[in-house]
């Protein structure tokens, strides 16, 4: 895979630092998850292939606090804050993942953090105009991140 996804590759993300966040939903339940609990070496692959430098973080498999953001909002700016912290002392410049709701409570409610969905970051890497990234659903400190480096004008 990473062969064929490099030749593809328009722009590299070099310069920078990504942490995966895998969050609770894909690695449980075991029957359904991409890869093994523990293991973040499919979307670090990912991320190397398209250039960046990865971080690892042993919180990228908790939970961000997922819908407690309605019930019990202290307890998720919690759960996002041990894992904010821990990717913050770890000196990654952003994080990616997948999940809207990890989106959600990891970027736009801290707002401390760059965050990107996976797909935003491979689309970019593939060269697609960054009209249709739709980074304007990001925190604003995202696309900042991304023109600061070069990756995007």
């Amino acid at each position: 895979m990473n062969a064929v996804l490099e030749k593809k590759i328009k722009v590299s993300l070099d310069g920078i630092n990504i942490i995966p966040y895998y969050g609770c939903t894909l690695q449980r339940p075991r029957e359904v998850g991409i890869e093994e609990p523990g293991s973040f070496q499919l979307m670090t692959e990912l991320l190397e292939t398209l250039g960046a430098g990865v971080k690892n973080i042993r919180e990228a498999d908790l939970c961000c606090g997922s819908y407690q953001i309605l019930g019990n909002p202290e307890a998720a700016g919690s759960a996002s804050a041990t894992i904010l912290d821990a990717a913050i002392k770890a000196g990654t410049d952003a994080m990616i993942m997948s999940c809207p709701l990890c989106e959600y409570n990891l970027g736009k409610k801290q707002g401390v953090l760059p965050t990107f969905y996976f797909t935003q970051l491979l689309a970019v890497a593939l060269g697609v105009d960054t009209k249709d990234c739709h980074f304007e659903l990001n925190h604003e400190s995202s696309v900042e991140l991304l023109k600061s480096r070069g990756i995007i004008k």
